[in-house]
């Protein structure tokens, strides 16, 4: 049996969501998917499953789900259903499901489920101007229990970069923690962003180092003597041979 998705509909599968009833919302899942098949425009229908206003509130599916920290299976079931579910954006908060998915500290096969559904989530900002690396980070309680080293690992092995990404004080990720004073956090966290950071920034360096090694050799196997002369000289000579083609007058 197909269930019709209305808004009732949908306010039921929310609500599901949000009570963890992850059986009952896989059904109701699957079941909006048949019915957008069906559907003659399924493109509309697809976009209206995405979420649903409740009052001034824009509740996003796979947003909810990672904020109810959903078990893989659910997670990848809409992502199967709904790929551009991971590409939809908050617009109060201006995150993507990795930010959900971080700030809620989920498991690192979830964190790497969403981050293939949208690799480029990784380096955007929200409206704090965080990174789902700095957001996890950031939104940790006073006690730092709320926090998985796993969860971190998993984004930093995904997307280095996000450890040199500054926020809107010009401070990267550990530099925040550093000097962060709303939050705890432990101290073998701490740790393994020091260690991270520094394997980036060598890593980094060491590209660079490569790609001016390469630029030197370039231009050393260069000839001095070639280049733009042998191009004049060679527009001259075109030059001249055609001055001397149109002074030859046909005999009639």
């Amino acid at each position: 049996m197909i269930m019709r998705c209305n808004n009732i509909f949908k306010l039921s599968l929310a609500t599901n969501l949000k009570f963890k009833r992850w059986n009952a919302a896989i059904r109701m899942i699957e079941s909006c998917h048949d019915q957008s098949s069906n559907s003659e425009n399924s493109s509309d229908a697809d976009f209206d499953f995405h979420g649903i206003n409740v009052g001034n509130e824009r509740l996003l599916f796979l947003h909810l789900a990672c904020r109810s920290r959903a078990p893989l299976h659910v997670i990848e079931k809409i992502i199967e259903l709904y790929p551009t579910s991971a590409l939809m954006r908050d617009v109060n908060t201006g995150r993507y499901a990795l930010h959900a998915a971080a700030r809620n500290a989920a498991s690192p096969e979830v964190i790497r489920a969403i981050y293939r559904a949208n690799p480029a989530a990784a380096l955007s900002l929200d409206e704090d101007g965080f990174t789902p690396l700095a957001g996890a980070l950031m939104t940790t309680d006073s006690s730092g229990k709320n926090i998985k080293k796993s969860t971190l690992a998993a984004l930093i092995k995904l997307r280095p970069k996000m450890l040199l990404v500054e926020d809107r004080k010009g401070m990267n990720p550990l530099e925040a923690v550093l000097f962060a004073d709303h939050c705890i956090i432990p101290a073998k966290v701490v740790s393994m962003l020091q260690d991270y950071t520094a394997k980036c920034n060598k890593n980094i360096e060491a590209r660079r180092s490569k790609r001016r090694k390469l630029r030197q050799q370039g231009l050393k196997n260069i000839p001095r003597q070639t280049g733009m002369n042998d191009v004049t000289i060679s527009s001259k000579q075109g030059r001249r041979s055609s001055s001397r083609r149109s002074l030859i007058v046909p005999v009639s």
